[in-house]
């Protein structure tokens, strides 16, 4: 049995599941087989009907470093928060069960963030489609290589998802940052949040984790149901903002990115009816600074059309 000393723990591996059976011994071998091994696995199981919960129990059994905890089915916000109010790491990380990562994945992560002295670190991915067997890779802009703490390029070359991102623990309970608990879009405001925290922000330019798509047990394969999720998000995140003194120095980019999310949950799965939805959320999120970025947005899109550099 791989020993597991709580008072070792360096990194705290927190996970959600819900019936993600399919997946997920892949996930925890990924997991358990990491270079770097003073961790513990928090699986928060939200509510799970098939033997999820079985197979974390078996393997618990060869590794003491597995912690399960239970709730009644109330989403993956609120199973991640579960997680972090028992991680005792010093770091933590938010990974979904059915994603799998490189060998060096966290020591890579946890050596950058001592390194700077850093909040959060940020790396790339694969984007795997289950469907095509595909895989592409997300690279985070050059621009990310000066300090994009304090600025609006923490919207526009970062992704809202926590599982490429490493916390400093202390850093999440400081400034009281968690996730919200919406079926879709829970980790938007708290991606953003956290990001707009930061003291100093390390970028990581290595695709360390497989973001697995196309699935029948992840969030974003039935998401164009929840159209007003994301509408919660940015509403949400623009109070966390405020109530921060911060929507002033990022109002910009935050509303660029808004737009852009808007436009995307608008139009997934659908066609004519995407123009109902983006309107009807448009004024839903009554912001004058993401309607100019919207109406910027537009005139960007016709110029292109008639082909106006």
């Amino acid at each position: 049995m791989t020993s597991g000393d709580s008072r070792s723990v360096l990194l705290s591996v927190v996970s959600p599941m819900h019936n993600g059976s399919l997946y997920l011994e892949a996930f925890l071998q990924s997991v358990l087989r990491q270079s770097f091994s003073s961790f513990e696995l928090i699986m928060v199981d939200d509510g799970s009907t098939d033997d999820s919960a079985q197979i974390i129990q078996n393997y618990q059994n060869k590794d003491s470093r597995i912690r399960l905890i239970r709730q009644t089915q109330k989403g993956a916000g609120s199973a991640r928060n579960l997680g972090l109010s028992h991680a005792k790491g010093q770091y933590i990380i938010f990974l979904d069960c059915d994603d799998w990562f490189c060998k060096d994945f966290f020591k890579t992560m946890i050596d950058r963030i001592k390194k700077d002295r850093s909040d959060v670190a940020v790396c790339e991915f694969f984007i795997f489609d289950q469907k095509t067997t595909q895989t592409r890779r997300f690279r985070i802009a050059e621009e990310a290589e000066s300090e994009i703490a304090g600025t609006n390029l923490i919207f526009d070359l970062l992704v809202p998802n926590p599982w490429t991102k490493l916390y400093r623990t202390d850093f999440l309970r400081q400034h009281k940052l968690s996730f919200q608990e919406i079926t879709s879009c829970n980790d938007w405001s708290f991606a953003y949040a956290s990001l707009a925290c930061a003291r100093k922000i390390s970028v990581v330019r290595e695709p360390l984790v497989y973001y697995r798509t196309q699935t029948d047990t992840s969030i974003s394969s039935y998401r164009y149901k929840r159209t007003k999720d994301i509408v919660l998000a940015i509403k949400h995140l623009k109070e966390e903002l405020k109530k921060r003194d911060l929507y002033s120095r990022y109002r910009e980019g935050f509303a660029r990115k808004s737009v852009s999310h808007l436009v995307y949950e608008a139009f997934a799965g659908r066609k004519w009816k995407g123009f109902y939805i983006l309107f009807r959320n448009l004024l839903i999120v009554n912001d004058p600074a993401v309607y100019s970025a919207f109406l910027q947005k537009v005139f960007q899109y016709f110029l292109k059309r008639l082909g106006v550099s």
